[in-house]
């Protein structure tokens, strides 16, 4: 699971990125309809957006909020 290994930083998450990445520049123009389009422009959003916290992850490090309390209410995790 690609964002698994990206948000908790596993070794692995440099290469999840970069496949990450590399899917998102093959999808674009491939669906019939817009969804997979406007699925691409989400995730290549957020990870301009949040490219700081991500590369804390990627190098295996909390980012910023970590241990900040959740926005939103969470599900227990079980």
């Amino acid at each position: 699971m690609a964002a698994g290994n990206l948000t908790l930083g596993r070794r692995d998450a440099p290469v999840a990125l970069e496949r990450l990445t590399r899917r998102l520049g093959v999808i674009p123009g491939r669906g019939a309809c817009a969804h997979p389009d406007g699925a691409v422009r989400l995730t290549t959003s957020a990870l301009r957006v949040f490219a700081a916290d991500l590369g804390e992850h990627v190098r295996g490090r909390p980012c910023r909020g970590a241990g900040d309390p959740p926005l939103f209410p969470l599900p227990e995790r079980g």
